[in-house]
């Protein structure tokens, strides 16, 4: 490198460090604004709820939620349908695509951290005008001009523009995969739904069927008490709606459990035709429910849609930090060095060589208030995602709290049920063992069996209702995630 081509340099490193001196003095002044204050988990308690219940023989003590958390039903029917829905359902597949477009997203902004070097060549065959630029001799005819030449630019990014606009983007994309785990847990948690009703709606079916026999066993008595004169039209009329209300019921459950299985095949991603593929389920459920002891605690590490709000505050943290920094003056560094010859011929000679190098400097010195109003916009992005993260942990809290009271007030309930229902075992097994002895009719048998079914739906609808509410609590929980922590700024 020529000593005068240093000195050049030199000149203009010093000239642009007077220039940035200058222009620092006259940037736009950024306007004073208090952020919302991000909320903590100190202010969302759980701790009497969670006491109370640990308290009560719904729930023990134990870990949090596993990710593949149905397993612990004992279903291999329910374990095979949600490995399929997990694998096929078009709504994951869709969060997956854009985790993988918000990574792209981010690996594009980290791209401006770094120089852009690039090359550059070309041949332009041109026949110059006797009446411009180019001398008489020669613009008598056609020339091949030749360019060679390889560019470099890089922005100084002094402010951490870039770099911040590259900490945002991936925080978007932190964001996004929360998201994604979050559809996961919803997916699962509509298919055991979905499965769990099913198994409701079946075992009410077989009840509808028994209840259906009896009816009409007990209106064919009654019927014949009439024909005698030991019973009234009006008690006929009475056990003939029963029986076609017992009709409807049973139309109504069987509706319904076509229904339980074609949402079941659509979340899997299968059509209504594989609908009739899945069979009776055979759930097995604990006793009680096991319950972590630091649920207050660490709720936040294990909720995604907190995760991802949480990640989304920091990115609108981070844009205020991009627009900011429009407020300054930014330099940009270019050079070029190649070889051009106005002659083909002549391009890759020593005398062809040129070479350029220089700052570019913008500052924002007057534009109609348009940066004061972005950074007014960001302020308040950033104090809506603040808004939203509290919001989610007010719903977190709450959700949970819900399930809890839910599960404890259907133990409590089923315990109570089971006592009627054994009572009206009891009160059945009398009345067929009076019939049997003759000192009772058929008909408190009928009637005794009734009660005894009508017991058991109510006990069915019980436990399918103390399974849905399981499964609310296990998506409360979290259904297994745990959150990666947003860096600390820098």
């Amino acid at each position: 490198m020529s000593t005068r081509f240093i000195r050049v340099i030199r000149k203009i490193i010093l000239h642009g460090t007077a220039l940035l001196a200058v222009t620092l003095q006259g940037c736009v002044s950024i306007p004073p604004h208090e952020t919302a204050t991000l909320p903590t988990p100190d202010a969302y308690k759980l701790e009497r709820t969670v006491s109370a219940a640990l308290s009560s023989p719904a729930f023990s003590r134990g870990a949090w939620p596993q990710q593949d958390w149905w397993r612990t039903f004992g279903d291999p029917q329910l374990d095979k349908l949600m490995d399929a829905a997990l694998a096929g359902n078009p709504d994951l597949r869709i969060a997956e695509a854009r985790v993988r477009q918000a990574e792209q997203i981010a690996a594009t902004a980290h791209a401006d951290n770094f120089p852009d070097v690039s090359a550059n060549g070309s041949v332009t065959r041109e026949h110059f005008s006797k009446n411009w630029l180019i001398p008489p001799q020669l613009a008598s005819g056609a020339k091949t001009e030749g360019q060679a030449s390889l560019d470099i630019a890089y922005d100084l990014d002094l402010w951490n523009r870039n770099r911040d606009t590259y900490r945002a983007r991936l925080s978007e994309a932190q964001a996004t995969a929360a998201d994604r785990a979050e559809t996961r847990l919803a997916i699962g948690a509509a298919l055991a739904r979905a499965y769990f009703q099913l198994n409701d709606h079946l075992d009410r079916l077989a009840l509808a069927r028994d209840a259906l026999t009896q009816r009409q066993a007990l209106a064919q008595l009654v019927k014949l008490r009439a024909d005698h004169g030991l019973d009234t039209m009006a008690a006929v009329k009475t056990t003939d709606a029963d029986v076609a209300r017992a009709q409807a019921d049973l139309i109504a459950l069987t509706r319904a459990a076509g229904d339980d299985r074609r949402e079941i095949a659509a979340l899997t991603g299968e059509g209504p035709d594989d609908a009739n593929k899945i069979g009776t389920p055979a759930i097995h459920v604990d006793a009680t429910f096991p319950l972590p002891e630091s649920l207050p605690i660490d709720l936040l590490a294990h909720r995604p849609d907190i995760a991802a709000q949480r990640w989304r505050v920091e990115a609108a943290a981070r844009e205020i930090g991009v627009v900011k920094a429009g407020f300054y003056p930014n330099i940009n560094l270019a050079a070029s060095a190649g070889v051009q010859s106005i002659e083909l011929k002549d391009l890759f000679k020593s005398s062809s060589v040129f070479s350029t190098f220089g700052p570019a400097i913008h500052l924002p010195i007057f534009h109609g208030g348009r940066l004061r109003a972005e950074l007014g916009a960001s302020y308040a992005e950033y104090d809506m995602a603040v808004e939203l993260y509290h919001r989610a942990l007010v719903n977190a809290a709450r959700q949970v709290a819900d399930q809890l009271a839910a599960i404890r007030s259907l133990t409590q309930e089923n315990e109570r049920q089971d006592e009627a229902l054994r009572d009206s075992e009891e009160a059945f097994r009398i009345a067929r063992l009076r019939f049997e002895k003759g000192v009772a009719n058929y008909l408190t048998v009928l009637q005794a069996q009734r009660d005894l079914l009508q017991q058991r739906d109510v006990n069915t609808r019980l436990r399918g209702a103390r399974l849905q509410a399981i499964v609310g609590l296990i998506r409360a929980l979290g259904g297994g995630y745990a959150a990666a922590s947003p860096p600390a700024r820098s």
